[in-house]
């Protein structure tokens, strides 16, 4: 799970059975830097970068033993979108917003500033990518927000919407008029 504008991490495990605690370490460049411990089958970081992926080792310990965990991967959320700009023109929404170092967004609009019903949605690839267009039915107004995303094993890992942008999107006069 993610939180906290990609920096925080919920980290859970099956538990091991007589362990008095677990110890939670970041492995970088073959070193192991101490996170923290608990006693319950869970560890929530809350300083990671937003978007990086980390090696993790848990150990389990009693009085007697030991035990550590695989190393396994996690990636950390995306950071939150900062401000988008929507226009509109004619029948076309368009959102266009700053770089981010991910590998895409997704692009949602609704009528409803809550996104309670969604009016349609676009994968936007490519972290190079900076804007978005849609065809938009009647003259109406609209509510925009955009997320970034990060490909990681197979999946895609998704940073928070921004506030959603509106747009009124007024009928365009006919030629000639």
């Amino acid at each position: 799970a993610r939180g906290d504008h990609g920096t925080d991490l919920y980290l859970r495990w099956n538990g091991v059975e007589k362990a008095d605690g677990y110890k939670v370490y970041i492995v970088s460049g073959g070193s192991r830097i101490f996170k923290g411990s608990t006693t319950d089958n869970y560890f929530v970081f809350t300083d990671l970068t937003a978007g990086w992926v980390y090696d993790v080792v848990v150990e389990a310990y009693n009085e007697s033993a030991v035990s550590e965990s695989e190393l396994v991967s996690v990636c950390a959320a995306p950071q939150d979108m900062g401000a988008i700009t929507v226009t509109a023109t004619g029948d076309t929404l368009t959102a266009s917003w700053q770089q981010t170092p991910y590998h895409g967004y997704l692009v949602q609009w609704s009528r409803d500033p809550e996104f309670a019903t969604v009016e349609g949605s676009a994968y936007v690839n490519g972290g190079s990518t900076l804007s978005y267009s849609a065809s938009v039915k009647n003259a109406d107004e609209y509510y925009v927000r955009v997320r970034a995303f990060k490909n990681f094993e197979g999946e895609r890992v998704f940073g928070a919407f921004c506030a959603p942008q509106h747009a009124l999107v007024k009928p365009q006069a006919p030629s000639g008029y």
